[in-house]
């Protein structure tokens, strides 16, 4: 009976982490999306400021 609970309890653990990592894969995929914009913006000369010279940016 203790190795079912052990292993329920490790179950439980690995799907919580799973969920975990879903979720900051998710705030930084959302932060990604931000900068580009935001480097986008600056490019092309927005709220005032000089536009900045593209560069390569590494694939994903």
């Amino acid at each position: 009976m203790l190795g079912f609970k052990r292993a329920m309890s490790m179950r439980r653990e690995l799907r919580d982490l799973r969920d975990e990592h879903e979720e900051s894969l998710q705030t930084l995929e959302m932060e990604r999306r931000k900068l580009q914009q935001a480097l986008a913006q600056a490019r092309r000369g927005g709220d005032g400021h000089p536009s900045v010279p593209a560069q390569r940016v590494a694939p994903n």
